[in-house]
């Protein structure tokens, strides 16, 4: 240790301390990004090689024992341990927000690590959700009026395993029902997409990525599914064969997200800053937007299939159109990395972002209409009412929000035990899921007219 560890650590030191970590503990698919995205092995550091195994837990052990000595010192310097004042004033501020009755909200265990994505069936109140635990599940959620409270939180789901016998730990990073809510569609860490039935039974393993798949897509008419990888990849699979329809290899770093535009044709973005628009049977893509000056996080097309729009780390959101060769508009109003957009059913446009905050636009004016503040931490979810009335938000300062589009207003607010990954809206509108960092899923059930009469 005593011929690496430096007096001022440097950006290049620490990568590489991660990149011995990743590599020491076996993370292959992880090790392999993060290669891609730091240009690590270029390093003057990685040419010295001179880390010893397990410098990263030592610098961070060392750390915490820094910081503890600094935090006792500093108990003893002042006569209040904790500034009441402050934290008086901040549950004070939690407490003016409408929260849910308790009793409205059910808690889901049975995940051993984070719950990463959830998303409710299109056709029934069946709720899936994917986690760090190598699972899937789906989770048959009850009216209150069919039976207790109680009773519903412990119902076991249906557990969707992701593991052979001599594997790792792989993370389930997507998820995506197709139309008729039949077959949940699961993607993960070790690169293969599968489909299972709505009852959990296994139907296909798709096996064509040489990396993980970050994001994955039913078409419209369930005919195909469309996948993105880490390899730089994406590949449409033929549902009836059980064959690869096509391969699209038109990237130049990992595929980050896709989204089908129709029953043939979609969009992907990476982190190379480019969109791609490719379609079945063409051999190269019949549309290419670049304009984004950092990796673009996620796609989304307008329901009209008119708009797209693109969110990036470079702080901006962008509107194209397949009839320009360059952007619409470039919102610019965040000021951090934005990582989640949303389309309403009336066109409004939705944007997560880093830096705590939510703006709601209108493509038609191009202008910010609203901007939600109430979190306090990076903003990971954003989900819109299926009447496009609402919107639901979940950040990592363990706070679900339900504003009105209205007027912008905080109507509800549910407070749970650790970050929120995602958040999703059943079909009906009157349950609200959240899927949690500490491994549990929350389901609010919305009562008749609970948000109606605040929105009046």
């Amino acid at each position: 240790m005593d011929n690496f560890t430096p007096k001022k650590l440097t950006l290049e030191d620490v990568n590489y301390c991660l990149w011995r970590y990743f590599q020491e503990s076996n993370f292959t698919f992880t090790q392999k990004i993060f290669e891609e995205e730091s240009s690590i092995l270029q390093s003057e550091q990685a040419k010295k090689n001179n880390a010893p195994e397990g410098e990263l837990v030592s610098l961070i052990q060392k750390g915490l024992q820094y910081k503890e000595i600094t935090e006792e010192y500093l108990r003893q310097q002042s006569n209040d341990s904790i500034n009441e004042d402050q934290l008086s004033e901040n549950q004070n501020e939690v407490n003016k927000w409408n929260l849910f009755d308790q009793q409205q909200v059910s808690i889901l265990y049975g995940h051993t690590s984070e719950v990463n994505v959830c998303q409710w069936s299109p056709t029934e109140n069946l709720l899936a959700s994917g986690s760090g635990d190598s699972t899937a599940r789906i989770w048959k959620i009850l009216d209150t009026t069919d039976l207790d409270l109680k009773s519903r939180e412990i119902q076991k789901p249906h557990v969707l395993q992701h593991l052979y016998s001599n594997e790792k730990v792989k993370d389930v990073t997507s998820l995506h029902w197709n139309h008729d809510g039949k077959y949940l569609a699961t993607g993960s860490y070790d690169g293969r997409a599968r489909i299972w039935t709505s009852t959990g039974e296994p139907k296909t393993t798709y096996s064509g990525h040489s990396g993980p798949i970050f994001s994955l897509k039913w078409n419209s008419t369930g005919e195909y599914l469309l996948s993105g990888s880490v390899d730089k990849t994406t590949i449409v699979w033929d549902i009836n064969t059980g064959e690869i329809r096509q391969q699209f290899d038109f990237h130049n770093g990992p595929t980050l997200d896709v989204d089908w535009l129709d029953e043939r044709t979609f969009a992907s973005c990476g982190t190379d800053k480019i969109i791609q628009i490719c379609q079945l049977d063409s051999s190269k893509p019949i549309k290419t937007f670049s304009g984004h000056l950092d990796e673009v996080n996620n796609v989304k097309w307008n329901d009209e299939g008119s708009l797209l729009a693109s969110c990036s780390d470079d702080h901006t959101v962008k509107i194209w159109k397949m009839s320009e060769d360059s952007f619409l508009y470039s919102f610019e109003e965040h000021t951090k990395e934005v990582n989640s957009i949303n389309w309403n059913r009336n066109g409004l446009l939705a944007t997560g972002g880093f830096d705590f905050l939510i703006k709601v636009w209108d493509p038609n004016v191009m202008e910010c209409v609203y901007t939600l503040d109430k979190h306090e931490s990076p903003v990971y979810s954003i989900a819109f009412s299926p009447d496009g009335r609402y919107l639901a938000s979940g950040s990592l300062d363990k706070l679900l929000h339900i504003w009105s589009v209205k007027d912008g207003r905080l109507l509800r607010t549910y407070q749970g035990k650790s970050g929120i990954f995602e958040v999703s809206w059943n079909k009906d509108g009157d349950k609200i899921a959240a899927s949690f960092n500490d491994g549990t899923l929350a389901v609010i059930e919305l009562r008749k007219g609970d948000l109606e009469v605040l929105n009046n």
